[in-house]
This record gives structure tokens, C-alpha cells and sequence, in this order.
């Protein structure tokens, strides 16, 4: 195959991987890496399709192949930091978007994706450093403002937050989950000025933005939790002896008032919902599992504990169950762009390529057409 033949079919792969047809994509990839197994760009196009059909594995050895052969490309340097990020390999992923700030100091992206590393690994300080950074060698980049806003309100930190998603939104009118975001954030920061518990708006996760997994984080939780504080009531004094004669009667004895007990509130589905994140990201799935369906005893729609359940179960090697789960969360919210790119992956490993391809469609879909 000459070289300018092989560069068709590379073009092609890339077409057919971004109208989610990840099948026909590695076809054309994998016979031109049977005649140029060190291609870098088929090789980084592999490795992306491998991510996306739930080959992590598959997709580093792609993406390490390709660096092999070019260990400046800023896009293959950035894609295996993706893959490492989604499998929890959070210090590794920023080794590679640390590389790609030095190489290309430039580049408002490589600070985006690094800046998501930080906040994974609980640096929020450098991880707000580096999107301020992004914004100011992008300031008209969208994904920058959003990029910061998202984590300012994981942070709490409404007010700076909606400046921030507001400016985003201007740059790009038409995305929807910034929308969703602005008006869950709003909602926050009235509960608050009311001093009523946090609203439990939902919002849609794993978008293709700047709320998409590379961007998301999750803050670690608080070290040492406050315990409930339990005084158990005075026990109350013997009964007096009766006098063998009659006698005035004794002064009546003052009881100690009881102490109320003070006992911790039920978890609420949202600290469930947390907890059962967090267990997710440590690779704890059982628990993980146990906490998610105990969100959804209180919240049975609840799209995003579906979801991450179903994601959960997927990875604990039941992809039947998952699907049930991630159904149900496209019923809820048929526009949930992780839910069916989960799906897709499930099936792919049921054996069901079509229905697969089918969810791969739609995600490309849900990501082009506004």
C-alpha cells in the first residue's frame, strides 16, 4: 500500500470514527497498520476508538506505540492523559499534560487538561491557576471559561462560577449543559442566600464540553468527619426506702434533666450519590454499587446514580445489568450523552455491534447537531 494510499484510509477512518461507525473506523485502521505498524496518526486514531468502545487497555498500548515514534504530538500526549484520567490513573495523566504544557507552553488546551488533573488529584489552587492561564492565552475560548467555571461551582463558589459559565455561554449560545449548569448553580447560591439546604437540581454529567470527563472532578472527601455528639440521658436516683413510721413527707428530689440525644440526619440521596462516586473512582464497585442503588430507593429517576451504577456494574464485568441501568437513565434523558456512550460499550461486550454502533451514532450526534 503506498504512502498517499494508506493516508486515504486514514482519512476515512477518521470520518467513519466521528460518525460513530467504530467498527468500519478500525477496519481501515488496523490495514493500515498491517502494512505501517509505527503510523503515529493511525495509531493515536486507534487508540481513540479503542477508548471510546471501553478498551482503555488496548487504547494506551496504541497511544504508547505512537509516542514511541513522536514524543511531541501534542494530541497523542493529551489522548493516552485522556485514557489514564478515565481509568483512574490520575498522576499519569498528568505527567503526560504536564510534558505537553512544556512543549507547547502556548496552548490554552494543554493547560485546560492539566488544570483537570490538579483538581483530580485535590491541587484545586493549581488546577484554578491553570485555566486563569487558559483564559488568558484564549480569552474568546469557551471551553476555557467553562473549564473554570465548572470548577469553581464543585468548589462552591457560585457567584465566581456563574460569571464564569455566563461568559462561556456567550462564546458558545448553543450548549446546553452549561445552560443546565447555570441554572443548577443559581439555584445553589438562592438556597444558600436563604439559608435553606443546597437545592438537588440535577445536571447532566460527561457531556462533550468542558463538563465532560477531562474537566469534571470530584472533590476528595473532607478528612475526619465530624461525629454526631451523643449524651445519654442522667440515670435517675434509687427510689427512697418507705419509713417504718409516719413522717413528713421527704423534699421532693430534682431530677437531672435529660440531655436530648443528638443524632445524625439520614443520608440524603445526593450524599449517597457522592459517596457512591467516590467509591467509583476507587475502583471499589460493590460499595460503589450498594450506595447507587441506595440512591435510588429515595430517587428512583435519578438519571445520574443510573448511570454511574450502571457504569459500575459494566466494570465489574455484568454488562447484561448495566445496560438495564443505562436504559433507564436514557429514558429519563434520552439527550444523556455518557449514558449512551456506556451503552455502546455494554453491548460491544454482549456481543451486539449493531445496537452498539447504533448508541455510537447517537452520541456523535448529540455532539454535533445543536
Amino acid at each position: 500500500m503506498k504512502p498517499d494510499l494508506w493516508e486515504a484510509y486514514v482519512d476515512r477512518a477518521n470520518s467513519l470514527g466521528n460518525s460513530g461507525r467504530m467498527d468500519q473506523a478500525l477496519a481501515d485502521l488496523n490495514r493500515v497498520l498491517g502494512v505501517a505498524p509505527n503510523q503515529p496518526r493511525a495509531l493515536g486514531l486507534r487508540g481513540a476508538a479503542q477508548q471510546a468502545m471501553g478498551n482503555p487497555d488496548k487504547a494506551i498500548a496504541d497511544f504508547d506505540r505512537a509516542l514511541e515514534t513522536d514524543a511531541t504530538d501534542l494530541n497523542l500526549l493529551l489522548g493516552r492523559a485522556a485514557v489514564y484520567a478515565q481509568m483512574n490513573e490520575h498522576q499519569k495523566a498528568l505527567a503526560d499534560r504536564e510534558t505537553a504544557v512544556r512543549l507547547r507552553p502556548r496552548n490554552a488546551e494543554a493547560y485546560i487538561s492539566r488544570g483537570g488533573s490538579y483538581h483530580q488529584l485535590g491541587d484545586h489552587e493549581r488546577g484554578l491557576a491553570d485555566r486563569a492561564e487558559a483564559i488568558r492565552l484564549a480569552p474568546k475560548s469557551s471551553l476555557a471559561w467553562i473549564a473554570r467555571g465548572n470548577a469553581l461551582f464543585l468548589l462552591g463558589r457560585y457567584e465566581e462560577a456563574l460569571t464564569d459559565l455566563r461568559h462561556g455561554l456567550e462564546l458558545q449560545p448553543d450548549a446546553q449543559d452549561v445552560t443546565d449548569l447555570i441554572v443548577r448553580a443559581e439555584a445553589q447560591l438562592a438556597a444558600r442566600q436563604r439559608r435553606e439546604e443546597p437545592v438537588n437540581a440535577a445536571v447532566r454529567e460527561g457531556q462533550p464540553s468542558a463538563l465532560s470527563a477531562e474537566t469534571v472532578f470530584a472533590l476528595p472527601r473532607a478528612a475526619g468527619g465530624v461525629a454526631a455528639s451523643v449524651n445519654p440521658a442522667a440515670a435517675a436516683p434509687p427510689p427512697e426506702p418507705a419509713p417504718a413510721v409516719a413522717a413528713p413527707p421527704p423534699a421532693p428530689v430534682t431530677q437531672p434533666a435529660a440531655v436530648p440525644a443528638t443524632v445524625a440526619p439520614p443520608p440524603t440521596a445526593e450524599d449517597l450519590h457522592k459517596q457512591g462516586r467516590e467509591l467509583l473512582n476507587q475502583k471499589q464497585y460493590k460499595p460503589a454499587i450498594e450506595r447507587l442503588t441506595a440512591v435510588l430507593a429515595l430517587q428512583p429517576k435519578h438519571a445520574l446514580a443510573l448511570n454511574a451504577r450502571g457504569f459500575a456494574l459494566l466494570l465489574s464485568n455484568q454488562p447484561a445489568k448495566a445496560v438495564v441501568d443505562f436504559n433507564a437513565a436514557i429514558q429519563i434523558d434520552p439527550k444523556y450523552v455518557n449514558a449512551h456512550r456506556n451503552r455502546a460499550a455494554a453491548l460491544r461486550k454482549l456481543g451486539q455491534t449493531a445496537a452498539a454502533d447504533a448508541d455510537s451514532a447517537m452520541v456523535q450526534k448529540l455532539m454535533t447537531v445543536k
